[in-house]
């Protein structure tokens, strides 16, 4: 396979057809990494009957769908990355849900989240996390970082929350600040993840270790299946 028959569209398709619910790719040129200059964002779908049933705290199925979900990602991601190296460009794939401590206790090797609004997924809203433009936070993401030449996503720079509270009223560890996300702007200044996590340790050991919660992300307007 010759390296000029590699196209976005044909990623994405290929992606989408492993079980992605949608697939974008980013340029990365301002990050400065040595041999990437473009990210590939992989979404995949929660299932609204898991969400659903969470509003109030994570339930043993919603732990059980976030694992099988985020090895889905790194399962796509991984079979995306081999597509790509064997066309002849590097492909490096980067965890769905693995903090490396690289930057911050609480964060991955690269951020998920700001290759999904670079790539013109989503923006990040109130609650932290990437607001899908058609799933809204009912999606989890993964990356490949690659120096493939894809046509990139038009970035999604200004959030679409407006005067909305939903998630933040609703976080029991009271760790969302109600700020308006624009792109560039640090995590912190949206939500503590310390918080977050600590509460999510000390309420909710028993499922998942204390590793989930998803409140936020259940009672969105813009991702609820009742809606």
């Amino acid at each position: 396979m010759e390296k000029n028959f590699l196209t976005e569209g044909f990623l994405k398709e290929t992606g989408i057809g492993l079980g992605a619910a949608d697939i974008g790719v980013a340029d990365i040129t301002v990050f400065g990494l040595a041999h990437y200059n473009k990210a590939v964002s992989v979404a995949v779908k929660m299932l609204d009957p898991v969400m659903d049933e969470i509003a109030n705290g994570p339930t043993y199925g919603y732990y059980a769908h976030y694992k099988a979900v985020n090895e889905l990602i790194n399962h796509i991601t991984l079979r995306l990355s081999h597509l790509i190296e064997n066309i002849g460009y590097k492909a490096y794939p980067i965890s769905a849900s693995q903090s490396t401590g690289a930057r911050s206790e609480y964060t991955s090797d690269f951020s998920h989240k700001s290759a999904a609004t670079l790539a013109g997924l989503g923006y990040i809203g109130k609650n932290g996390l990437l607001i899908h433009k058609e799933f809204g936070p009912r999606v989890r993401l993964g990356t490949i970082l690659t120096d493939a030449p894809l046509n990139c996503g038009e970035p999604i720079v200004r959030s679409d929350c407006a005067n909305c509270t939903v998630c933040v009223k609703a976080c029991p560890a009271s760790a969302l600040k109600g700020t308006i996300w624009e792109q560039g702007m640090p995590r912190d200044a949206i939500y503590d993840p310390r918080y977050c996590s600590e509460f999510m340790s000390e309420h909710f050991s028993k499922i998942g270790r204390g590793f989930v919660c998803g409140i936020c992300a259940a009672v969105c307007p813009k991702g609820k299946s009742f809606k």
